[in-house]
Order: C-alpha cells, then sequence, then structure tokens
C-alpha cells in the first residue's frame, strides 16, 4: 500500500471514531482520551490556559498542539471535522498541485506538514509557506515545522494593503478564531465571557509577499476567519500571473458570510469557478456555494476555485 493510501485509510478510520459512539472513542486511546477531556473539563475553566501537548499524526509528523482548543489532533492525529477530512483527502490527491503551496491561516501547521510530508513521500518538489498572525500559534507553528526546510514560517497577516493591523486573539480555547475582524463573533454566548488580546503585527499583500519570496504559487489555501475577502483583493496580480487553484473557508448566511460572499464574488470576475470536495477528496462542480451548503445541511465548507475551469 503507497504512503497516500495509508494515511487515506488511517482518516477514514479517524471518521468512523469521531461518527461511532462514544466508548469506541475511549477504548481506542484511553489515556488520551482521559486527560484531554479531563483537562478540558476540570482544569481549563479554573486555569484559563490552555497546555502544549505532543501529537503523532496520522500521516506520521510529530506535532505539538494546544489544548483544549487541539484536542481532536492530540486524541486522534488528524482535524476530525468532516471538512478537513475531506481538505487533507484534497491534499492527498492533488499533491502534485502543491509545488508552491501557500498556507494562509496555518495555525499550527497541520495541513502544511500534511502537505510536506505527502510530497515527500510522493517524491514531489514542493515548497511550502505557513502563514500565522496570531503570536501563541505561530510559536507552535515554528517548533512544528523547524526540522523541515520545505517549509517556511511567517509571522504576518495578510492583507489588501502592506503595513501594520490590528489582530485580535482569543483565549486558547478559541485560538482557531483569531482574527483581524470579531465584529463577527458579537452576539455569541461564548464571546461575551472572553478577554481579547489586541496587538498590531506586519501586514503584506499576498502580491508582495509572492514578489519578495519569489513564489510562483499553485495552491493557496485560505482560512483566515473573516478576511477572506482582502487576501483575495490583495492577490489579484498573482492570481492573473499563475492562477492558482484557490481552497477557501466558506460560511453559510447564518454565520455572518459576507466577506465570504465578497471574495467568492471577486474570484467569479477573475474566470475562477467553485467546487465541492467530495468523501473521496476529488471535486465536483459547485454552481452556488450557498445552494451546496444547504443541500448538505453545513454551516461551513472548504470550496475549491479553479482558474478557468
Amino acid at each position: 500500500m503507497s504512503f497516500s493510501n495509508e494515511v487515506m485509510k488511517k482518516l477514514d478510520h479517524v471518521a468512523g471514531l469521531v461518527e461511532g459512539p462514544f466508548w469506541r472513542r475511549l477504548a481506542t486511546r484511553p489515556f488520551k482520551y482521559l486527560y484531554g477531556v479531563g483537562f478540558r473539563q476540570l482544569i481549563y475553566p479554573f486555569r484559563q490556559k490552555g497546555i502544549n501537548a505532543a501529537a503523532i499524526t496520522v500521516f506520521g509528523r510529530n506535532l505539538v498542539c494546544l489544548l483544549p482548543g487541539g484536542m481532536d489532533v492530540f486524541l486522534f492525529g488528524a482535524k476530525t471535522h468532516d471538512s478537513e477530512i475531506r481538505l487533507a483527502k484534497f491534499f492527498i490527491r492533488h499533491i502534485n498541485d502543491c509545488g508552491q503551496f501557500i498556507d494562509v491561516g496555518a495555525h499550527i501547521g497541520y495541513f502544511s506538514l500534511l502537505a510536506d510530508a505527502i510530497a515527500k513521500a510522493e517524491h514531489v518538489q514542493s515548497d511550502i509557506y505557513s502563514i500565522e498572525p496570531a503570536s501563541r500559534s505561530f510559536e507552535l507553528l515554528k517548533k512544528n515545522t523547524a526540522a523541515f526546510e520545505s517549509i517556511h514560517p511567517f509571522h504576518i497577516a495578510l492583507n489588501d494593503e502592506s503595513g501594520t493591523t490590528a489582530y485580535y486573539e482569543l483565549p486558547d480555547k478559541y485560538a482557531e478564531y483569531n482574527s483581524m475582524d470579531v465584529k463577527q463573533y458579537e452576539g455569541t454566548e461564548w464571546f461575551q465571557k472572553i478577554r481579547l488580546k489586541k496587538t498590531e503585527v506586519e501586514s503584506l499583500t499576498l502580491d508582495a509577499l509572492i514578489e519578495r519570496e519569489k513564489i510562483s504559487p499553485t495552491l493557496i489555501k485560505v482560512d483566515v476567519e473573516g478576511a477572506e475577502y482582502r487576501v483575495i483583493k490583495g492577490a489579484l496580480k498573482s492570481l492573473a500571473a499563475f492562477h492558482p487553484i484557490i481552497v477557501m473557508e466558506f460560511l453559510e448566511d447564518d454565520k455572518r458570510n459576507a466577506e465570504h460572499r465578497k471574495a467568492h464574488a471577486l474570484l467569479l470576475r477573475q474566470q475562477y469557478h467553485p467546487f465541492f470536495i467530495n468523501a473521496n477528496g476529488a471535486t465536483n462542480a459547485c454552481e452556488d456555494p450557498l445552494i451546496y451548503l444547504q443541500q448538505k445541511n453545513l454551516d461551513s465548507d472548504n470550496i475549491v476555485y479553479r482558474w478557468g475551469a
């Protein structure tokens, strides 16, 4: 069995565990499960500070994650939301498109490491540029990718103009929601109870980064919690020159998806067309992401955009 097929099989196994009964997950990794859940339920509510925990991913890379937010990677070695399992399969199936991969919103490096591991196993030459503006997440990203010369981490925010920008870091439990714009979370119960950390970080347009680092991008993943339009707007020159595949998170209407809609419309104007990722990691045409989400009863998904398709 090839390495790629082996990872696909492990992802299917993880999906089965997540969808199955509690006792099966507990029986598979009893110590880790009790440790992780115990920390999340008993210690974190009082401590209000996460802890680093070592994990081994389904693709064989060591990864330090931050509990309680990174519980799925800690327990199962994979991001376990259905959309993220399908996205992982997409990367595996399309590794030949990952020659110059830009991971915008890399967090602690899960997808950057996945792309690098698959590329090396399949003898594909690749360089991966991992972008993360949150300071704590970037520390882990840098630690997790330090051993791999083909992964280049950047502590910056991508925007529609270069300079500096305000960036909001949330408590460790909600670290995956760090964003340049937290208005989208106003009105939610959990947001009323947390303390924000406002920082200033260097911001670049994607065009400026690509020109500075001499990148010829073939694949760009955009997961930036409400800054999607600004990232795409700052990349128009590069999209026209290189026509990379874009993978962008898209939210349904109830999730305040105005920036996703604007980014989608901007991509359409650049002659990009949307596709959804199916259970096997392949893509199918998706005329309208909102209709697709409604039909599948999803609140979010990763949509693939291809130029001229």
